[in-house]
């Protein structure tokens, strides 16, 4: 028992196309064979044995005219007695690394404590004392998100440069001001071409993203001690008792004057806690930026 010749029905080919996002097309296409069988061939069998019969075009095989268009489902059908119909369906798979970058712009919105006002004043009671419990505001981030494809992706380099912020410029962004939140990559596959699908989203937080601190404690630096070490002194209140809030400083290790008239302003100290990053690496061109 054996398939004893196949046909193509050219009557029965169709073709389809149409636009797909910015720049794109996709397009489908059905070709239809007649799969002939012998006589003592069980009957059961030949559908599953015409639509696995390989001399018909194979699933992701391209098409002999257009090496986009693969082969992408196959269906039989009975025709006559002896004969299946199997109907090849194509679709036209661009070459998705030729494909151009998909660029979406939102924001990100969190409630973080705060420690200035508006006018860049520290938030403070009238003792100049930090308050019990942080003010919040809501803040929003703008938020570049890019889905790009590529041939192959460095975990190695992801992971790198993953939380780090920008070194320099970064698509009118100033230094400091990006930072990659997420840099995933998931393997995809067009036809006969493997790839990774790569999302970038990246962060812009204008004034950075260093931590900014009160500069307040209990203690203020007194001296050098004679082996070379900074020695420090406790302050105290009226009654010589360590104090049990802090005191405000001033930025270099001593008392905030704020018995002065007007007094000092609080002092802030801000921390860089993000490494920086080249991110020329990411050989990555934007131009809709």
């Amino acid at each position: 028992m054996s398939i004893t010749g196949y046909v193509e029905v050219t009557a029965d080919t169709t073709t389809s196309k149409s636009a797909s996002g910015v720049t794109a097309f996709t397009g489908a296409l059905t070709r239809v064979f007649r799969v002939a069988f012998s006589a003592d061939h069980d009957i059961d069998d030949r559908p599953v044995a015409a639509i696995d019969y390989e001399g018909l075009p194979q699933t992701w095989q391209p098409h002999p005219s257009d090496p986009y268009m693969y082969v992408v489902g196959h269906q039989c059908a009975f025709d006559s007695p002896g004969i299946y119909k199997v109907t090849v369906t194509y679709e036209r798979i661009p070459d998705p690394l030729e494909a151009r970058p998909v660029v979406r712009i939102t924001h990100a919105t969190s409630s973080e404590a705060i420690d200035k006002d508006r006018d860049d004043k520290a938030i403070v009671n009238s003792s100049d004392e930090t308050l019990e419990t942080p003010v919040e505001k809501n803040v929003s981030d703008l938020v570049i998100r890019v889905e790009y494809n590529v041939a192959t992706f460095d975990h190695v380099l992801a992971s790198n440069l993953k939380d780090g912020v920008n070194k320099t410029k970064w698509h009118g962004h100033a230094a400091g001001t990006c930072r990659i939140e997420v840099f995933d990559a998931e393997e995809m596959r067009a036809g006969d071409l493997f790839y990774w699908r790569t999302t970038l989203e990246v962060h812009v937080r204008a004034d950075g993203w260093g931590k900014r601190v009160l500069d307040q404690g209990y203690r203020i630096k007194s001296g050098i001690g004679e082996d070379g070490t900074m020695t420090y002194h406790t302050l105290v209140d009226g009654k010589l008792q360590p104090m049990t809030s802090p005191s405000l400083l001033n930025g270099a290790g001593h008392q905030l004057n704020w018995w002065k008239t007007p007094p000092d302003d609080p002092v802030f100290i801000t921390y860089d806690v993000c490494l920086e990053k080249d991110f020329g690496k990411l050989n990555l061109d934007l131009e809709m930026l």
